[in-house]
């Protein structure tokens, strides 16, 4: 049984001019948030999966389904910053609780609802509430992992990747024989992850207050707001890699090798499953050497597997999918610590920056590059897709080292000792 965490009175010693003391690693914490975000995901992504249930229910046009994608990313997606900034400037601690209830009372709402325009309505409904929790957990589990951030950071991510690869099965499960009326039983699923992730509050509320004092006299200078829109950039290109190989590969292999459309699934299912494997390993890769060396070298090191992937064939292309799953997306935590550590003082809205506006500007982008593909052939995308991480690599080289930032960071926090020292 999970246990609460406790009470630690050695945080109260913790001052602002002893920041540098950091709270143990808090794992009971880490694992609820991270069971928080698989049961967040799995709601939010068996949405899409859900599409030809829709499709049967309320006799939609290929139009109309695209319209729910489109409502389904920017209410989970775009907003995700927005919430962040809020959360920023006045933490909200019950936001997680809040945001998987209303992701699952959203899903409730798909079940009845009467017809398409309802339909909509409860599909933004179900992506607020997404968008809702990630900035707020992203913040705890920044607090609860102590100096072992990319660690923390990776266990996170792998929940929501967990979640997603989860949510197709939803169908099989038992969608398929109830429909869409059956997506009502979601709510157990809201239910339980609120419970878990609302257990840590008093923890929480401990813990931010500590936050509160060591960072209580953070200045907008210590935010560095150009590295940060150069990383969101570098973000966006990787997800479009990521996006891209798993929207035309298979494409490719069906409509151009003449491959079974399950056999090229499954190679989709591997190249995700090395990425969980190698997100999970990038964070602490990067606790060693840092967010930036290992930002650089996987950019990298997956530009010539990116290039001989439309020419492997067989035993060899099953190497190099894993190989360049494993290695492109092991920075998806890094990216989350990295920006964090950049704006240290934005906290939630950096955190929805990563995860959410990245992924859905990708998404979007992925759109752009499926009308190319119409027209220079789908083969065209994967000599795109290399290029775009070529320029991801080269901008990667232009931010700014760890140990800048750390040295930046303790020059800041011994100036303020040194005026509350004078004041006193």
């Amino acid at each position: 049984m999970q246990t609460q965490p406790k009470y630690d009175p050695s945080l109260n010693n913790i001052s602002p001019a002893n920041t540098r003391i950091q709270p143990a690693l808090q794992l009971s914490v880490l694992l609820a948030v991270s069971i928080g975000h698989m049961l967040t995901d799995i709601m939010i992504n068996v949405i899409p999966a859900m599409l030809p249930l829709m499709q049967e229910a309320f006799a939609l046009s290929y139009t109309q389904l695209g319209v729910i994608v489109m409502v389904a990313t920017v209410s989970s997606s775009f907003i995700q910053p927005v919430f962040g900034y809020i959360t920023d400037q006045r933490p909200i601690l019950w936001l997680m609780s809040a945001g998987l209830l209303t992701v699952g009372l959203g899903l409730v709402m798909i079940a009845f609802a009467p017809s398409y325009i309802w339909l909509l309505i409860a599909v933004a409904i179900s992506g607020i509430g997404g968008a809702a929790f990630h900035p707020e957990a992203g913040r705890t589990v920044y607090l609860a992992a102590s100096e072992n951030k990319g660690f923390a950071q990776s266990v996170f991510q792998v929940g929501g990747n967990v979640g997603q690869s989860l949510a197709p099965l939803m169908l099989p499960l038992f969608l398929v024989y109830t429909g869409v009326q059956g997506a009502w039983l979601f709510i157990l699923i809201a239910l339980l992850g609120a419970w878990l992730v609302f257990r840590p509050i008093p923890w929480l509320k401990q813990r931010m207050a500590v936050e509160n004092r060591a960072t209580q006299t953070v200045r907008e200078g210590e935010n560095d707001v150009s590295a940060t829109v150069l990383l969101t950039v570098i973000t966006i290109l990787r997800s479009v890699i990521v996006i891209g190989v798993s929207s035309f590969l298979p494409l490719y292999y069906v409509n151009e090798l003449g491959m079974d459309v399950g056999l090229a699934s499954t190679y989709i299912f591997i190249f995700m499953l090395a990425g969980s494997i190698g997100t999970f390993l990038g964070g602490p890769a990067a606790d060693r050497w840092g967010n930036k060396t290992i930002t650089v070298w996987t950019l990298f090191l997956s530009i010539p597997f990116l290039i001989w992937l439309p020419f492997a064939r067989g035993a060899v292309a099953i190497a190099v999918i894993i190989l360049l799953g494993f290695i492109l997306v092991s920075t998806t935590a890094v990216s989350v610590v990295y920006g964090q550590k950049l704006m240290p003082g934005k906290v939630g809205m950096v955190t929805g920056l990563m995860i959410g506006f990245a992924y859905g500007t990708a998404g979007v982008f992925i759109s752009l590059l499926g009308y190319l593909a119409d027209i220079w052939g789908i083969r065209s995308m994967f000599s795109i897709l290399t290029v775009l991480l070529i320029i991801g690599f080269l901008l990667t080289l232009f931010l700014p080292k760890d140990h800048v930032l750390a040295r930046a960071r303790t020059d800041q926090g011994q100036a303020e000792e040194t005026d509350q020292t004078s004041h006193d």
